[in-house]
């Protein structure tokens, strides 16, 4: 460090140099040939990636698989039109409650006790023959 103190004001001159410096060089960057042709070529990128994009999407569009699809949406269609999707979609649904009413049916019946039988011979009747023919350890038969 100096012996000479600077004053606030010389401070003050040179925080006022340097934000007019800065300025300059900002101008100057900002107006340079070099910083337009960087300009000028992103500008020219996004321009020819926007037609790339918008010639893909064109022959996506006019593509075979493209047009399978519209040609499938507009079979949906019509088919949803004329209620040939619903009664299809009802049939469907009707079979399949159908089917699950029968297996939970199955189920029930073989999960409740018999009525023409009673308890007593459906509990036994689920005994293997062997069982069955000993008789009731508890009774001594």
């Amino acid at each position: 460090m100096s012996d000479n103190p600077q004053s606030p004001e010389s401070i003050s001159e040179e925080l006022r140099k340097l934000g007019d410096n800065l300025k300059n060089t900002l101008n100057a960057l900002w107006q340079s040939e070099e910083r337009q042709n960087i300009t000028q070529n992103v500008e020219q990128g996004i321009s020819d990636l926007g037609k790339a994009i918008d010639n893909l999407a064109n022959e996506v569009t006019k593509g075979e698989t493209s047009q399978r699809l519209k040609q499938d949406f507009n079979d949906l269609r019509t088919r949803v039109n004329n209620g040939e999707l619903e009664t299809q979609v009802r049939s469907e649904m009707v079979s399949s409650l159908h089917r699950v009413n029968e297996e939970l049916n199955k189920f029930s019946t073989r999960w409740s006790p018999k009525a023409d039988s009673g308890a007593a011979q459906g509990a036994q009747s689920d005994q293997p023959e062997s069982e069955r023919s000993q008789g009731d350890p508890d009774k001594g038969v």
